[in-house]
């Protein structure tokens, strides 16, 4: 962090093409998605340079739980069929699908870890309103949205199994 908060601006320009280049990577996308993801950081990072206390660590953690946020809050574009442009039925029924996946997925979670995640990316709440409606401090929210996709990622392993072994069992009885 600058000791001079004028000199934001140039530290932010100098890391752009840095954490354009580390998201790419970090998450496996086109320039052009990280570019949107960095741009919009860098944006919010500006108008909210009043929320990073030193005290609770570096400015470039800071930065990247920023950027973090940015990018789970960017929509994503629609999924398609590969190699096509257009809107077409396969690619809406495998949205479709990939929502009814997830929406499942998150309803497997306990209770307290399913309504958060529920209010904060369904239904677009702060960490203040969601802690608030839940009784419970934002760090305790945090928290549980920094969990939850693990929970989903092992929830969803299991499920992958379960099917594959349930699918294994029906070639074994057409044999």
């Amino acid at each position: 962090m600058p000791a001079d908060p004028g000199d934001l601006p140039d530290l932010l320009l100098r890391e752009y093409q840095g954490l354009v280049a580390q998201v790419r990577r970090a998450w496996k996308l086109d320039e052009e998605a990280a570019m949107d993801i960095v741009h919009d950081t860098i944006v919010r990072v500006y108008e909210s340079i009043g929320g990073y206390d030193p005290e609770k660590g570096e400015f470039r953690g800071w930065l990247w739980g920023v950027l973090k946020h940015a990018a789970v809050r960017k929509p994503q574009p629609p999924l398609r069929p590969e190699g096509t442009q257009d809107a077409s039925p396969l690619g809406d029924l495998v949205g479709e699908e990939v929502v009814r996946f997830m929406r499942a997925s998150v309803g497997t979670l306990p209770e307290s870890y399913r309504r958060t995640v529920e209010m904060r990316y369904y239904e677009g709440k702060s960490l203040a309103a969601i802690a608030k409606e839940l009784g419970v401090p934002v760090g305790t929210v945090k928290a549980r949205l920094s969990r939850a996709p693990e929970m989903l990622k092992q929830s969803m392993s299991v499920q992958a199994t379960t099917a594959r072994m349930f699918l294994e069992q029906m070639k074994k009885k057409r044999r």
